[in-house]
């Protein structure tokens, strides 16, 4: 098996992090990458929010430049900052999500009370909206305009729930709010008591519950497919395997092994997380061939499982632009945590 090496982003001594596990910390052009760079590193379990800051620099790793001062609650996907184009991005600093010039630190566009999910399709920002007055819902920003608009309310989930599993929804949150490929689709997952997995139109129509068991860590594998962690348990067969399904709920195909924190380069033909199950060590990041189970390369194994697991640093895997090179988290000591990535090309060379 190959091992390879990492490099970090900054030479700081704060822990540094990318976003959400899949989101390329790279600009659509590949010219620029964002990170956070957390200023404490939390205990387990803490409810404060953690002062960090958002910062930006050059592919090749030069002109690091601050562009936004932070609030992190929770910690597990750092700012959750996306790319709107090459300008811009969008991130969540303590439940208001901003639309920012990289070029100045500006705000674009009027701050919206709610928490982002993963990347925007061009100028829509999915979020859920938590302004403490009204009945939460899911949202749509349009970064150009400024102009937000509600794509379904917390009632229309409920219904929709009871419709399709005949019981009653306890209070929930919305996570994981992403856009499929060509932004047709919309899935999201429940937060709270349960945890199924919703999909409907951008516009609110064929709102329905995903009727087989949800993958976890779901992501969109195209315009209509989905991919994620399958947690079986024997005599099912094998532990956590990344699999592709249908929105109706059948396999289609095993993609890679072991995963939970997943991603998928841009060509569908390689997949990364790490191998093992919450909670345990160590804590290994694989890179697998698309169909194959065994890792063809490893970029790195640890045993910091305090700051990976219990304080939420978790390893958030994601391609670059060209699948040249891959990015994570990686905990490099029990109290710190950074943005690391590994160049693929002699990988993809073999």
């Amino acid at each position: 098996m190959i091992r390879l090496g990492s490099r970090p982003i900054s030479s700081t001594k704060e822990t540094t992090a990318f976003g959400i596990f899949g989101v390329s910390p790279e600009s659509p052009d590949g010219s620029r990458i964002c990170y956070t760079r957390f200023l404490a590193t939390p205990s387990a379990k803490t409810k404060d929010p953690v002062p960090a800051e958002l910062w930006v620099c050059n592919h090749d790793l030069s002109n690091h430049t601050k562009v936004a001062d932070l609030s992190i609650k929770p910690i597990h996907n750092a700012a959750r900052a996306a790319w709107v184009d090459n300008t811009r991005l969008s991130f969540t600093t303590h439940r208001l999500t901003r639309v920012l010039d990289v070029e100045n630190g500006s705000d674009l566009v009027e701050p919206v009370e709610g928490d982002t999910g993963h990347e925007g399709h061009g100028a829509c920002i999915l979020y859920w909206t938590v302004d403490g007055e009204n009945p939460s819902s899911v949202a749509e920003l349009d970064a150009d305009s400024g102009i937000s608009h509600t794509i379904v309310t917390t009632e229309q989930i409920c219904d929709v729930y009871r419709r399709d599993t005949g019981r009653d929804l306890e209070p929930f949150s919305v996570k994981h709010l992403q856009y499929s490929t060509d932004g047709q689709l919309i899935c999201f997952r429940l937060h709270g008591p349960t945890t199924e997995m919703l999909s409907m139109r951008p516009d609110g129509s064929q709102l329905h519950v995903y009727p087989a068991q949800k993958p976890v860590h779901q992501l969109w594998f195209d315009n209509d497919t989905i991919m994620g962690a399958w947690k079986r348990s024997p005599p099912e067969g094998k532990r956590s395997h990344f699999f592709r399904w249908s929105l109706d709920g059948e396999v289609i195909e095993e993609l890679a092994g072991s995963i939970s924190h997943g991603a998928a380069s841009p060509d569908r033909m390689w997949y990364a997380g790490e191998t093992c199950e919450y909670f345990d060590s160590p804590i290994r990041m694989a890179l697998y061939r698309r169909g194959e189970t065994a890792p063809a390369a490893v970029c790195f194994d640890h045993d910091f499982a305090d700051i990976t697991w219990e304080r939420r640093y978790h390893v958030n895997p994601a391609f670059s632009r060209d699948g040249t090179r891959l990015y994570f988290w990686q905990a490099v000591s029990d109290s710190k945590v950074e943005a690391r990535f590994v160049d693929l090309h002699g990988l993809l060379d073999k």
